[in-house]
């Protein structure tokens, strides 16, 4: 409010832009005219030349997420700034406002960057299933702009867009031929393990990431002249579209070998800085009013960040995505009775990754637990064990590339339901031999074994479902180097054949490895003999070296651009049996077996050792990974 200490000075607004203030109560004609509130907030100051201000910004501790509790991950930093006395506290109430911030790599590795404010995280509450109809919000071009109002200078989404574009030219390379080539690789590369994008819409959007259309993400401005246009600020849908196509090009990026794609090294960190930079911008609007890309988009920032060897950060991100897809009842089939067909493929499909991600977490490190089936009052999880799937793929129905002819997509389809089940089999069977063992420990006076009862005999049966839900893989799955594409070039076949690959390989690690690690929860419970093994430990050691021989031997007979398209998941579960047969060679008794284990962990290594892991680099160099 104005005071008369202030009547003959100029407002807040009129200071900032240098005008001539009328000072009419209550608004001067200029905040009038641009319909803003006139304040006289701003401490005056003496004339003069103004002394230079530093504003340091101390180690901030990032409070992300991670399996790995006891690693302890912060970003330093700082910026010096020499603005007006008005611009410093400007600056100030500004970072009052922000709950913590995180650097982010907005051109290169080498550069100082400005610092990003990340959401403060909110508890959310699951909705019922009447209420997901409300996120099909779909703001238009004239609507107010979705853009946060507290963002720090330079993060607004005009640019962050000109800092990308600036970036890939200053690389020496095409923008628009450079991002259409990361969505082909993608294809070939990701799309077999992660189906959560729409390739015909996803083409469409490229143009926005071009120069020309940066004028689409200008922040709002009022009309403040009659011969004025007023400009309600950059669309959702625009910026939604912008974020999923630079996290998919920063996906690809992470995984690709520079013999494949020389500058992917480079453009990762660009590609994955501008991506979480325009998710700033609008995550408010976005977890109001999630869709498919709210999922696809924090998938692939995750795999980019887990692949860059920030694994804390990753699964933080990932968890961002898990509470969507529970407030969005993604669990739920009634959640998807309104959708058109691909958003609710897209939905179906990035809810499975992250299922298969929670699972993962859960029976590899020991993390609890979020999609648990008992806990979710849905029916879509029922199909999880289903052998036939009655959806029917349509990701690919409209990208007019001989690539993608039909069946090819329901091919892909198959494989990953596929590695649903599995891991869906392996987490319940090691929910359910845990539960077997409070059981049992709250009956330990009896004397002797405990006998075989009905549950005992649920975890057998569940356990030889598990070891056979492989053998009916279907012929393109069993033996990729054999599948052919009728009437078609052979360029066309052999693009198949490596996606078949990588699908095959992310199966058979998996099954080995779930097989060890289920071996080893219940040889450590006392219920080996529930899956066949007696409780000798030479016995135990003997089945862990065949089970491992069977992986390398798959390891070693894969091709190696397979097992690297797979990516960081693939080497964690690698990781795991080098730490079964590390375990046997130096403490099993028998010297046939250590020399063995030992034979085998050799040749482990040199697999993992030229998948080129940067988390494996990490690890090293992190005493509190030590058990990995």
């Amino acid at each position: 409010m104005r005071t008369s200490r202030y009547t003959r000075q100029a407002c807040d607004n009129c200071r900032r832009r240098k005008i001539k203030c009328d000072s009419q109560p209550p608004q001067c004609a200029n905040c009038r005219s641009s319909n803003l509130e006139c304040e006289y907030s701003l401490v005056r100051r003496k004339r003069g030349p103004k002394p230079c201000v530093s504003i340091p910004t101390p180690e901030i501790h990032s409070p992300s997420v991670s399996e790995y509790p006891d690693q302890a991950v912060t970003t330093t930093a700082s910026a010096s700034l020499t603005p007006r006395d008005e611009d410093v506290e400007e600056a100030e109430r500004s970072t009052e406002r922000t709950p913590f911030v995180t650097s982010l790599p907005l051109s290169s590795p080498g550069q100082e960057y400005r610092l990003v404010p990340i959401a403060e995280v909110t508890t959310l509450q699951t909705p019922s299933a009447d209420t997901t109809a409300s996120f099909e919000f779909q703001p238009a071009r004239s609507s107010s702009s979705a853009v946060g109002l507290s963002l720090p200078l330079g993060h607004y989404p005009h640019n962050i867009h000109e800092t990308l574009t600036s970036a890939i030219k200053n690389l020496g390379l095409p923008l628009e031929q450079t991002v259409r080539q990361c969505l082909c690789l993608y294809m070939e590369q990701c799309f077999p393990i992660s189906p959560i994008i729409h390739l015909a819409s996803l083409k469409k959007h490229v143009d926005l990431l071009l120069p020309s259309s940066r004028h689409l993400f200008q922040p709002a401005f009022p009309r403040v002249l009659p011969h004025d246009t007023e400009w309600s600020g950059p669309c959702l849908n625009d910026m939604r579209a912008f974020t999923l196509v630079t996290s998919a090009c920063a996906n690809i990026c992470s995984k690709i070998s520079t013999s494949v794609f020389t500058p992917g090294s480079k453009l990762v960190h660009h590609f994955l800085a501008a991506s979480r930079g325009m998710l700033m911008c609008y995550e408010d609007q976005d977890v109001a009013h999630p869709d498919s890309s709210s999922l696809s988009l924090r998938v692939f920032q995750a795999v980019a960040l887990h692949t860059l060897g920030k694994i804390r950060l990753s699964w933080y991100v990932l968890g961002h995505a898990l509470r969507l897809a529970l407030v969005m009842r993604l669990f739920d089939k009634a959640s998807y009775s309104h959708l058109d067909q691909v958003e609710a493929q897209l939905r179906k499909n990035a809810f499975w990754i992250l299922y298969v991600s929670d699972k993962s977490a859960s029976v590899l490190n020991n993390v609890p637990t979020t999609l648990h089936d008992a806990h979710l009052d849905g029916s879509l999880l029922t199909v999880v064990s289903a052998v036939h799937d009655e959806d029917q793929p349509c990701l690919l129905e409209d990208a007019e590339e001989p690539l993608y002819k039909a069946p090819y997509e329901s091919q892909i389809h198959i494989g990953f339901r596929l590695s649903q089940r599995l891991w869906s089999l392996a987490a319940d069977l090691l929910h359910d031999i845990r539960i077997l063992s409070r059981l049992n420990s709250k009956t330990s006076s009896m004397s002797g074994p405990p006998p075989i009862d009905s549950f005992q005999q649920g975890i057998i049966q569940s356990y030889m479902a598990f070891c056979s839900i492989l053998d009916a893989m279907p012929p393109w799955l069993c033996d990729p180097g054999s599948h052919t594409v009728q009437d078609a070039q052979q360029s066309i076949t052999n693009f198949q054949r490596r996606t078949f690959w990588i699908q095959r390989a992310n199966l058979l690690v998996t099954f080995h490895c779930l097989r060890l690690v289920l071996l080893r929860e219940a040889s450590a419970q006392g219920f080996s003999a529930i899956l066949g093994v007696t409780n000798d430990p030479d016995m135990l050691a003997l089945r862990n070296t065949e089970i491992s021989h069977e992986l390398i031997t798959i390891v070693t007979s894969t091709p190696f651009e397979a097992l690297q398209a797979n990516g960081e998941p693939l080497v964690e579960k690698l990781r795991q049996v080098g730490v079964i047969l590390l375990e046997i060679a130096h403490r099993a008794e028998s010297q046939t077996l250590s020399s063995r284990a030992k034979l085998l962990f050799s040749t482990l290594l040199d697999a993992i050792s030229k998948l080129d892991s940067k988390v494996s680099d990490e690890l090293s160099g992190d005493s509190s990974f030590s058990r990995v």
